[in-house]
């Protein structure tokens, strides 16, 4: 250092990112890269003066970073030196660049270098300037070495420059200015000059490029160029800013923005595609070219809301925003130049500050409306301009999980061209775009207005975002953009985002399933996986329903049954402990109650009883039922009799059928309040007593009793009409009837025929309850084709079956499995499990194909409006959980709230259509008309043939947007869902799920949308933390609730507090430590999202149905607010500073020394208050991770001991004014950082384990 130094305090923005560098002092997120290709003669000694001389002009250039008792100061040195390096290169090809601009060769160094051009909100910095202490990338290793002044030929220029460009700064010795000559041959140069953000800003390359050009044309020419002296340098700006904040409107200033950022702040929930990681994760650029004929309109548009074009853009990507995520209050930082004084404008340095732009996008406003709303926030921005941002973040102390940016993770910049065309003598430059590696935040925009249109610069954050992605985010934004300018008078939930081949491939190509006629016509992933069963293909033709068809050549449920039982009529059907019959038999026995039945008044679409325990009877009457042409409605007998009596009066049956030992049951709640009478019906009283029905192995038995079918105007219902109404739970409490035709359940059943090989099919565990549509593939999969139906009373039942050994396939919830995995209750023969009702986790497919034989594991997704089953995967082990795509005849959409396709990644509502759709609910017209909504995407077609499979849920269908084009709508039915009424073929099922579509047109599931939460402001979905708990390698099962805790006997305020408390269920023999369960959030989830207890339990209990049971999960133990003998009293003087610590930061009347520090109001940002108090009052040096592996006092106390005992070994460091600062210096800070700071340090120490 030079004897003749001046030491000056930092500015509020250079001390967040001295702080910073501390942190992560190898990290290049805030180097400030320019790239030139120069061609013609380049003289290097004229380049080193004129560098020489802009050292000596401005001292940010000769300014080095330290600290002087423990607090930052910059050190302006009298004289540095800083060296032109030159590498020396044969002649290089690189075609990848991207070339932003060239300038011929000139004289005058003056004509097109500029400063910035104000758009009326001052000049617009890019993000890369915004001055924020934002995230970096992963700090380089190796990349600070002296390198070799020469290189061979074949080396990669761009990774020669990344290197470059990538290499950290040290600030406590500087240079902070590097200026690198690559010489590729006599007459080509490549120009690398780099800065520190904390010495420089986007602004200031310009004014450095300028002077520079200014200074070496003059040595060139052999004049002097005399530069207008500086009328300050940074440094005074410095202490100008610092005085600021003690003069009257710097308060009213500051009042402003905390007005305008008060409350809780958004979060901005993009679709990440992957997660933060503790540390800093890398960053990469991408870049878009928008033509010259799109300012031209936007200029337009802008003029004609009297709104400049950084409004009209930054408006536009508010609305992107919001479309992608549905969320209507939005927060964009935008950096703004900061040198609003005329002094400011020829220096180099740090005077950016950024302005979080905070937009409120509720009631759908128009383009226009938004443009105003959005015209106004930045007038009031630039009105209060005088505040930095640090002093806001200090102020408001934002609330924001690890790695997150305080108040805003995106940013949005608009510059004109700044440095585009840089001149210099005899010599043509073009400017080369660098991507160092590094991102600041989660995504920022830079918009450059250049000769040939909109450039956009995008930086953003690997570890969250895929290349992919974000391509197809800018191909949003811009097709977003020509759609404000051709329709302005739209709202924004209206404007186009898709182009018309993304729209195709969603609308079309991945929104249908194959189709009915024709299974095995498609390949890949959508097609079923391998023909089936007996029947020739011929004969499989004839049975395919087609669109157009007479229902005489549809087959219904029992027509695939009774052509079954034709083929194999000696075959085992039914298997019900050690009972069993045969199809011939079965058949048999259904045709007399059909008969009975008939006589008894039922026909087309009426509806029947059937309340009879898991038997041969049951299945028996249901067949019936459907033989009669009527409709089952199941009925457990189990359910309470008032249940059991509204579902025989809401769907009007006036038969019920049941069995001698239910007779007096039945007859308890046939009569309902209308005084309507219900005839009960005993299966045995028309069909016999089953002991007469069992095979004892006489084959020739079952084709002794069986009759043919009844006569062909007794036994043909049709594919149209009704053959089941299943009551779901409503969310009013009223239970709701679900009305399914033949067609929807004959579609699965071909389905399943051509999806599973005949010995999977052997023996189907029909293990679920009738009243759940699981049930419907259980029971007519099988008898469709040729298999078994091992009837059980439940999935958990399998191991005591005395046919358990023959059951092939199992199809049950992932909660039954689960416990079925637990017991080691799943047979040696099971080849196939399909799963679904519950989202399948990763863990437990693994699980499954760890400890069982199965071949196979399903992942089937529908809710029972749809026929059981929509969606399709084949699972494998340690794949991404998805629920496939379509099943055949079926279209499931993913939209937005104007039922419009949202974007690959982006999620949106499920909807459903196609072949298995429902007529609806039951008597209940509102309702249906709620769900079951008309499809906009249908095709203009003659109206549907009543005898026939309608074209609405044939695959194809698709077509353009309603809303584009309204004379290809036709109107759909009414939908009222009467028991007689017709399906509607042209209508959507909401199904009220959230799902998204992969990359490769797979469907995932994202969890329901009422399974959103908000705590402390922030929306949750809890689908996301139950995901990543069950990720973890010990955990089978978790699921997590939002709970209402009253924290009047905890804190010191008698207040409500919303808490998220995770219950999980560890895999056998598997320990699961609180600790580390906390510490797999944490590095993965933003804080808001850390459940505050976890509970661990034995099983999840489970609804009747076997899915969990949400209601039921116990309440966590909360530890009492005061001491007590079980939390114990300090023991010992550590013991008790440790407690008083804790108690003032908990804000706790007391604390016991054995309670744990997470579950008493402790989290991730207070731990790293924890440490940094300890430290000032014990003197002693803890990591953070030391609150998390010792989360008592107790525990904590033997920690500080053992430091006190390490440091009484070491002998004392000697240290200077200057010398970097101590851990102790930064946790005796770290109450007067803000958030982001004090969030920096705890991704370093928790993530790589360091002492602070």
């Amino acid at each position: 250092m030079a004897t003749d130094t001046a030491v000056f305090p930092l500015s509020l923005g250079q001390e967040s990112l001295w702080f910073l560098h501390q942190i992560s002092p190898t990290s290049p997120a805030y180097n400030l890269p320019e790239a030139w290709r120069l061609t013609g003669t380049l003289n290097l000694q004229a380049l080193q003066h004129a560098l020489d001389e802009m050292v000596r002009r401005h001292e940010t250039l000769r300014t080095r970073f330290s600290s002087v008792e423990g607090k930052p100061v910059q050190i302006v040195l009298a004289e540095a030196a800083v060296k032109v390096r030159v590498v020396e290169l044969g002649e290089v090809q690189s075609s990848r660049f991207k070339v932003q601009g060239s300038s011929p060769q000139a004289r005058n160094p003056r004509s097109e270098a500029r400063s910035p051009k104000s758009e009326g909100e001052g000049p617009k910095i890019g993000a890369e300037d915004s001055g924020f202490r934002g995230r970096g990338a992963v700090a380089t290793d190796s990349r600070t070495r002296t390198r070799t002044r020469t290189r061979t030929s074949e080396t990669n220029l761009e990774d020669l420059i990344r290197e470059e460009t990538s290499r950290a700064f040290d600030l406590r010795e500087g240079p902070l200015v590097r200026v690198t000559v690559f010489k590729l041959k006599e007459e080509e140069h490549m120009l690398v000059i780099n800065m520190h953000h904390i010495i420089s800003d986007e602004w200031s390359l310009s004014v450095f490029l300028r002077e520079l050009a200014e200074l070496y044309a003059g040595l060139l020419a052999g004049r002097d160029v005399a530069l207008p002296e500086l009328p300050i340098q940074y440094a005074d700006f410095a202490v100008w800013q610092r005085d600021c904040r003690e003069e009257k409107t710097f308060g009213d200033h500051l009042a402003w923005w905390k007005e305008q950022l008060g409350g809780e702040l958004p979060q901005i929930e993009l679709p990440f595609q992957g997660r933060r990681s503790p540390g800093q994760p890398p960053g990469k650029t991408c870049f878009k070219m928008l033509p010259r004929g799109l300012i031209v309109g936007l200029k337009e548009l802008s003029r004609r809301n009297g709104a400049t074009l950084f409004v009209t853009l930054l408006a536009a990507f508010k609305a992107l925003l919001h479309r992608y995520t549905r969320q209507t209050d939005i927060i964009v930082g935008s950096p703004m130049s900061g040198r609003d004084r005329v002094e400011t404008e020829t220096l180099i340095g740090f005077f950016v500050n950024t302005h979080a732009l905070r937009t409120d996008l509720r009631d759908d406003p128009t383009f226009p409306e938004l443009l105003q709303r959005v015209r106004q926030t930045v007038l009031g921005a630039q009105g209060h301009q005088e505040v930095p941002f640090e002093t806001i973040v200090k102020e408001i102390q934002p609330r924001r999980g690890p790695g997150e940016h305080p108040v805003f993770q995106i940013a949005f910049g608009l510059q004109t061209a700044l440095t585009e065309k840089w001149c210099l003598p005899e010599i043509s430059a073009t400017r080369i775009e660098v991507d160092n590696g590094a991102a600041k935040f989660d995504l920022s925009l830079l918009v450059t207005e250049t000769d040939d249109g909109l450039r956009i610069r995008c930086e953003y954050d690997a570890g969250l975002f895929g290349g992919a992605a974000i391509e197809r985010l800018l191909g949003h934004f811009e097709v977003l953009l020509r759609d404000a300018i051709a329709r302005p008078e739209l709202r924004i939930s209206e404007l186009a985002i898709l182009s018309e081949q993304e729209r195709r491939k969603l609308l079309m190509e991945w929104s249908n399933g194959p189709a009915l006629h024709d299974f095995r016509s498609e390949v890949g992933p959508r097609s079923p996986l391998t023909p089936a069963l007996s029947p020739s293909a011929g004969e499989r033709e004839n049975r395919r329903p087609r669109e157009g068809e007479s229902a005489s050549t549809v087959p219904t449920l029992n027509e695939l049954f009774e052509e079954q039982s034709a083929r194999s009529p000696d075959a085992v059907a039914v298997l019900c402990g050690t009972e069993s019959i045969t199809y011939a038999e079965l058949n048999r026995r259904a045709d007399l109650l059909a008969e009975h039945l008939q006589t008894a008044g039922v026909g087309a679409d009426v509806p029947v009883g059937v309340c009879l325990e898991r038997s041969i009877e049951m299945v028996v009457a249901l067949l019936g039922v459907l033989k009669a042409g009527g409709a089952y409605v199941p009925m457990d007998p189990a359910y309470p009799a008032d249940r059991l009596g509204f579902v025989l009066a809401d769907s009007g049956a006036p038969v019920l059928l049941t069995q001698r030992k239910l007779k007096a049951k039945a007859e308890g709640f046939r009569v309902q309040g209308s005084g309507r009478e219900v005839k009960v019906i005993c299966v045995e009283d028309v069909c016999g007593e089953a002991d007469s029905w069992k095979s004892k192995g006489d084959a020739n038995r079952s084709t002794q009793h069986a009759t043919p079918n009844p006569k062909p105007e007794i036994r043909k219902p049709k594919c149209s009409d009704l053959a089941y109404i299943i009551y779901t739970s409503g969310s009013t409490g009223r239970p709701k009837g679900v009305s399914l035709e033949h067609r929807g359940a004959v579609a699965l059943m071909h389905w399943a025929k051509e999806g599973f090989k005949s010995e999977e099919l052997s023996g189907v565990l029909a293990s679920t309850s009738i009243c759940f549509d699981l049930s419907v593939f259980e029971l007519f999969a099988p008898l469709s084709w040729g298999g078994r139906v091992i009837l059980a009373e439940n999935a958990l039942a399998l191991g005591n079956l005395p046919a358990a050994p023959e059951v092939t396939l199992i199809n049950t919830v992932p909660s039954a499995m689960r416990e079925l995995l637990r017991l080691k209750a799943v047979p040696a023969t099971v080849k196939v499990i399909a799963l679904a009702g519950e989202p399948l986790s990763g863990a437990l497919v693994d699980q499954i194909y760890e400890q069982t034989n199965v071949g196979k594991v399903y992942d089937l997704y529908g809710p029972t409006e749809t026929t059981t089953y929509s969606t399709w995967a084949l699972r494998r082990a340690g794949e991404q959980p998805r629920i496939g795509r379509p099943l055949p005849g079926e279209q499931v959409f993913v939209l937005d709230e104007q039922m419009e396709p949202v974007p690959v990644g982006v999620a949106g509502e499920i909807y459903i259509g196609g072949v298995g759709l429902a007529r609806g609910y039951l008597n209940r017209p509102e309702l249906t008309a709620e769900r079951f909504v008309e499809n906009p995407f249908k095709r203009n077609r003659p109206a549907d043939r009543d005898e026939g499979v309608s074209s609405g849920g044939v695959p194809g269908s698709a077509g353009i947007s309603a809303r584009e084009n309204n004379d290809s709508v036709t109107r759909g039915q009414d939908g009222r869902g009467t028991a007689g009424q017709r399906a509607p073929r042209d209508r959507l099922y909401r199904t009220g799920d959230l799902g998204r579509w992969s990359e490769d047109g797979q469907l995932e599931y994202l969890g329901r949308l009422d399974n959103q939460v908000k705590v402390r402001g922030y929306r949750i979905e809890l689908g996301e933390i139950e995901a990543l708990l069950r990720e973890h390698p010990a955990v089978c099962e978790a699921v997590v609730l939002a709970r209402e805790f009253s924290v009047g006997s905890e804190r010191l305020d008698e207040t409500a507090d919303k808490r998220l408390v995770a219950y999980v269920v560890g895999r056998p023999g598997a320990k699961l430590p609180e600790n580390e369960l906390r510490q797999w959030v944490a590095t993965k989830l933003p804080a808001y999202m850390e459940p505050a207890h976890f509970v661990e339990l034995q099983k999840l209990p489970l609804t009747p149905n076997g899915k969990v049971d949400r209601k039921a999960l116990p309440e966590p133990h909360l530890a009492p607010g005061n001491e007590s003998p079980k939390n114990g009293t300090p023991r010992n003087e550590i013991e008790t500073a440790l407690a008083q610590i804790w108690s003032q930061l908990l804000g706790r009347k007391a604390v016991g020394i054995h309670q744990n520090f997470f579950e008493i109001g402790g989290h991730s940002l207070l731990a790293t208050q924890l440490v940094a108090r300890i430290a000032r009052a014990l003197k002693i040096e803890l990591p953070v991770l030391a609150v998390f592996e010792a989360p008592t006092v107790a525990r904590l106390a033997e920690r500080v001991i053992g430091a006190e005992l390490m440091q009484t070994r070491q002998a004392p460091a000697i240290s200077t004014d200057v010398s970097p600062t101590s851990a102790i210096d930064l946790l005796e800070r770290l109450d007067e950082l803000s958030d982001d700071e004090v969030e920096e340090l705890l991704e370093q120490t928790e993530g790589k384990g360091a002492t602070v």
